[in-house]
């Protein structure tokens, strides 16, 4: 034996720290236009599949409200569209700056609808990942002429 014997061994125990993934794969939301609903003008919506992170995460929305007021739902994965609906029946509104909290068992489909409230303008929503230093997950523009 060495000169501490027994008695001087010290045992070394290596831990294992886990933190969860807050980064999902890349989304990308097409802009909210005319063109998707023609002579109609009905309310537009965007879904995009956010996925890929651990445990859940929070999402900032940041828009000008002056002339929009923006909506949003979260249903099953897999539902990659954009459609039109005739009205806001189960979605949330959601204030410049607002958050949404995903969790990612299941999967989530994220999706926005546009409500304009004042004159035409164009407006960008940037969503940010707060959970993840305010990361830009995607921007993408409001472009309703009617």
């Amino acid at each position: 034996m060495g000169m501490l014997g027994t008695a001087g061994r010290v045992a070394l125990t290596k831990t294992r720290t886990s933190s969860a993934d807050v980064t999902p794969n890349a989304v990308n939301w097409t802009d909210i236009g005319s063109t998707y609903c023609g002579e109609d003008c009905g309310y537009r919506i965007v879904y995009r599949d956010v996925n890929g992170f651990q445990g859940s995460i929070t999402l900032r929305v940041e828009y000008d409200p002056t002339n929009w007021q923006l909506y949003y739902n979260i249903v099953a994965s897999g539902n990659n569209y954009t459609d039109c609906v005739t009205d806001t029946f189960g979605w949330t509104s959601i204030a410049n700056n607002g958050t949404i909290l995903l969790g990612s068992t299941p999967f989530s489909s994220l999706g926005f609808l546009a409500v304009r409230i004042g004159s035409f303008t164009t407006a960008t929503v940037t969503v940010k990942n707060q959970s993840d230093g305010n990361a830009v997950l995607d921007t993408f523009d409001i472009i309703l002429e009617c």
